[in-house]
């Protein structure tokens, strides 16, 4: 971290404060991203993905409870730090600043609310088709084309070996449903490993990217875990025009957290279903 009279340069990676910290300033975003995460039961969660001109941490000088999330560069970034005299006087001088502070939250919340709209929408669909791979899959991918403004995308699964990653469900232009990656082969595979979410603003320029019969060019890819246990992913593209943005990509984990549960649901459904039915079968012949 590096310190001038703009403010503070962090390199990527670099954690500007950490959720439990003591705070006492607010942070506008001067260049670069920041991401800010919390720990939750079933792993790490991404709350949002912050830009230039942008405010974080402001809670700190209107309450005295430690910080609620973990705010880290994403890569190079400079930030501006504001304590209760700097955010008085700059708002004597200029009193649209405090209707800034107000519009950043009330759009946090409405965020919020749109995801929570998400997972409602998610369970409710799960459990009126009894737990079926398949419509589950389907109910997925429309939440995602939806909330993701994509081309085409794509949900794969480990295969029961755990050797392979096959796309199960897609949407968008025609792709070869046989597809098949190993654990860390191409970019699903690597993210799989990882268990990071990605954003690739070229697919061209990654040494990883394996092409198929579908042009892209920007790709969003978020693991799906539960706990503690990644098997699948999800991947967004777009074939032209602009790129993927850090709120694309956080959306995608929001979405991405939700799913776990039902896909890992019907996954272990479907398990059963199966089982079963090899039982009922050999039980048939015994009787013969």
């Amino acid at each position: 971290m590096r310190s001038n009279r703009l403010g503070k340069e962090y390199q990527g990676g670099e954690v500007i404060f950490r959720e439990g910290d003591k705070g006492d300033v607010m942070y506008v975003i001067q260049s670069g991203e920041v991401v800010l995460t919390k720990k939750t039961p079933s792993g790490e969660y991404t709350l949002a993905c912050l830009g230039a001109g942008e405010i974080l941490g402001e809670m700190a000088l209107f309450d005295k409870k430690p910080r609620s999330a973990t705010a880290t560069a994403s890569g190079p970034a400079r930030l501006l730090s504001v304590d209760k005299h700097k955010l008085f006087e700059s708002v004597s001088n200029d009193p649209t600043l405090l209707f800034r502070i107000l519009e950043t939250g009330a759009g946090r919340l409405r965020k919020i609310g749109d995801e929570l709209t998400t997972a409602r929408k998610l369970i409710a669909a799960f459990l009126e088709t009894s737990a079926s791979l398949e419509e589950t899959c389907r109910m997925i991918m429309e939440e995602c084309k939806e909330v993701v403004q994509a081309e085409n995308g794509s949900l794969m699964f480990l295969d029961d070996s755990e050797a392979n990653l096959a796309v199960t469900a897609a949407f968008g232009a025609e792709s070869d449903l046989k597809i098949l990656f190993k654990p860390g082969e191409g970019i699903a595979g690597r993210v799989l490993l990882s268990g990071k979410a990605e954003r690739i603003d070229d697919v061209s320029g990654d040494p990883d990217y394996v092409k198929g019969n579908i042009e892209i060019r920007s790709l969003l890819c978020a693991p799906l875990k539960n706990q503690g246990m990644i098997f699948g992913v999800i991947n967004m593209s777009r074939t032209s025009g602009q790129s993927f943005d850090g709120e694309d990509l956080r959306v995608l984990m929001s979405l991405a957290n939700f799913a776990s549960i039902a896909v890992h649901n019907a996954l272990h459904f479907s398990r059963i279903h199966s089982t079963m039915r090899k039982l009922s079968i050999q039980a048939s012949l015994l009787d013969l």
